[in-house]
């Protein structure tokens, strides 16, 4: 009778360990993801976000590096922290909602920990090519006809619930996928610049345009790619104008956005509700303070507002072995904050504190010598 026991292997304990740290990218990339989704602080994207991001931490471990940095990104927690007491002393007593907001942007910290986060903007791929066909298909379809008037029914989001922070993510994808130096990725930035047009974002249009408009003009990215870019925005310009079949098309704001000038609302966008101090006030419920430093200074304080510019200054000056791609990406996202501030707020707040802690900490990319990381300015 043949013996039916059967040996069962043990796991090799390092091979588990090499699965784990391959793994923590995407839990990371996935936590990003689903902050994009968030529409309210009861949303079960939040939950499973953090879920995704503690999985992450799990698998990849963490390390703390460059304690200055740590401890500056532990003060602006704190500092925010504090505002929830300053909402009621010195503010507009809004003490759950600048909780709720602490409630969602503290997790992030996570992301400047993680010590196996190189390869999170690869996981986000699909993510930039999802996000844009649901802007592309919103852009050609959110329309309805009155006599002989084409009407735009809408705003166009994909993941998102703005166009303004549609245009964000789509602007951090199209620089990543440009720069990165592999052709099959820079092919895939083209649909980017498509659905960007369509977003009708001015500020989000600007700040990639001139991002590539520098990194060509440096030899970063080939003239070649640089020419697709543009007959594709081309074609979609052209394309759209025979849509029309020859009636009138009101309101379409992707293109004539593109081609108004910025500073016509950079007033509104920069007004703020009282001069900043160093009390921490709680969240502005405000209009303007579409500035980064600004909001926090107003928010926070203006020396939380001080650590924030000092740890965005240090990680675009460091000199590390972190590739410069990364340091092209941080530049883009400060551009973005100068009139925006959903690069703060939990939306896309958790790419600064994932971009600190790739240009801050040197340990990461020692061992790095994967092709599409390689950036050769």
């Amino acid at each position: 009778m043949a013996n039916t026991n059967r040996l069962v292997t043990p796991l090799n304990p390092e091979i588990v360990r090499v699965w784990a740290q391959n793994a923590t990218p995407a839990f990371l990339a996935f936590y990003l993801i689903c902050n994009l989704l968030v529409r309210s602080f009861t949303d079960i994207w939040m939950f499973v976000g953090w879920t995704a991001l503690c999985a992450g931490i799990i698998c990849g471990g963490c390390s703390i590096k460059r304690p200055l940095v740590f401890w500056g990104l532990i003060a602006l927690l704190v500092f925010h922290a504090l505002a929830i007491p300053g909402s009621l002393i010195w503010g507009i007593g809004n003490w759950e909602f600048t909780a709720g907001v602490l409630l969602w942007m503290a997790p992030a910290m996570l992301l400047y920990l993680a010590a196996n986060a190189h390869q999170v903007f690869v996981w986000l791929i699909p993510a930039f090519l999802i996000h844009t066909g649901i802007i592309i298909f919103e852009g050609l379809t959110h329309w309805y006809l009155v006599e002989d008037v084409m009407i735009r029914q809408g705003t166009n989001t994909g993941l998102t619930s703005n166009p303004n922070l549609a245009a964000g993510f789509l602007a951090i994808g199209i620089v990543y996928l440009m720069a990165s130096k592999r052709p099959s990725f820079q092919a895939l930035s083209l649909p980017l610049l498509v659905a960007l047009l369509f977003t009708g974002s001015r500020w989000g249009i600007s700040v990639p345009v001139a991002v590539i408009a520098v990194l060509t003009l440096s030899g970063a990215i080939p003239w070649k790619v640089l020419t697709g870019g543009i007959l594709a925005l081309f074609i979609t310009v052209i394309g759209v104008g025979l849509i029309g079949g020859g009636y009138q098309i009101a309101g379409y704001g992707s293109i004539a956005s593109a081609f108004n000038p910025i500073v016509t609302d950079v007033g509104v966008r920069l007004a703020i509700p009282h001069l900043p101090s160093f009390l921490p006030h709680g969240v502005a419920e405000h209009p303007g303070l579409h500035n980064v430093p600004l909001r926090i200074a107003v928010e926070n304080g203006i020396i939380a507002a001080g650590i924030w510019v000092v740890i965005t200054g240090w990680a675009l000056i460091s000199k590390n072995n972190a590739q410069p791609l990364y340091r092209w990406l941080l530049i883009t996202l400060v551009l973005l904050s100068v009139l925006d501030y959903y690069t703060w707020m939990g939306h896309l707040g958790g790419f600064w504190w994932l971009l600190i802690g790739l240009l801050t900490k040197q340990d990461y990319c020692r061992n790095t010598n994967r092709r599409d990381f390689i950036y050769k300015g």
